[in-house]
């Protein structure tokens, strides 16, 4: 019943919401507690699991809103990119990008706002694209089918990223359908919280505040930019946990 009046007072406030006026900070922090009053309900009486540590990011964020700090965190990635290319060793590009969402069905979500990067070199890249553009030389990087992109749903941000800039990203590796290769059974990895969780036992933070705020405020806050850079690492990592792991479902199919 508790739990059922926590949706009752979260469909209320969505409903009672004017359609003509975007979600405030404060709206989206009143949703945010209502939110994870509910998933803390769930946890305690169901007792799931006890409460795990959250996912970090210990290394250094490079952020920029300029067309100038893109090309210069572009030549960064490239020199990674031809290093790695010496080394014949693959590059693997933990990717993602964000964008300011619409809550009313008259007005479209924004353009692709940021894009975040993780190459494994212990700093994370988040270009506020929406300001700044999409370098050339990014754009090469991201239309190179030799450098890997992954992530969850990544084919989805790929298709946005084409229709906002005409950027055809490829090399794509959906860390969700990675996982159902790997791990078998019939769960969906349907989220990079979900994987994260099941794969490296930390929770993933995604407070709707900073998931559902405006991506495209100049300059992004120092919480939006560690968010982003928390997921473009965790994509990076999840990727190299689940390469090494045999494949379940064609082992399946072999011992028939």
């Amino acid at each position: 019943m508790e739990n059922q009046e926590r949706f009752s007072r979260l469909a209320s406030f969505i409903c009672d919401f004017d359609d003509d006026e975007p979600f405030s900070d404060q709206d989206l922090r009143a949703i945010d507690a209502i939110e994870a009053q509910f998933q803390s309900s769930l946890r305690n009486k169901r007792n799931e699991r006890m409460r795990l540590p959250e996912m970090k990011f210990g290394g250094h964020i490079s952020y920029c809103k300029t067309a100038t700090g893109a090309d210069k965190i572009s030549l960064e990635l490239l020199k990674i990119v031809q290093q790695n290319k010496r080394e014949m060793v693959q590059t693997v590009l933990g990717f993602d990008i964000e964008w300011r969402p619409s809550f009313t069905t008259s007005v479209p979500n924004g353009k692709a706002a940021v894009v975040q990067i993780y190459a494994g070199t212990g700093r994370c890249y988040v270009l506020q694209i929406i300001h700044s553009g999409i370098p050339q030389n990014l754009q090469l990087m991201l239309e190179d089918p030799e450098i890997l992109k992954v992530g969850v749903n990544i084919a989805n941000d790929a298709r946005k990223l084409f229709n906002d800039y005409k950027v055809s990203v490829k090399g794509l590796e959906d860390l969700s359908f990675l996982a159902n290769q790997k791990l078998g059974g019939n769960v969906r990895y349907r989220s990079l919280a979900h994987l994260t969780e099941k794969l490296l036992s930390k929770e993933l933070p995604k407070p709707s505040r900073i998931r559902m705020g405006n991506w495209e405020s100049n300059p992004l806050s120092d919480e939006q930019i560690e968010y982003a850079a928390i997921d473009a690492y965790a994509s990076w990592y999840l990727f190299k946990v689940l390469k090494d792991l045999p494949n379940i479902a064609r082992e399946a199919v072999v011992e028939e």
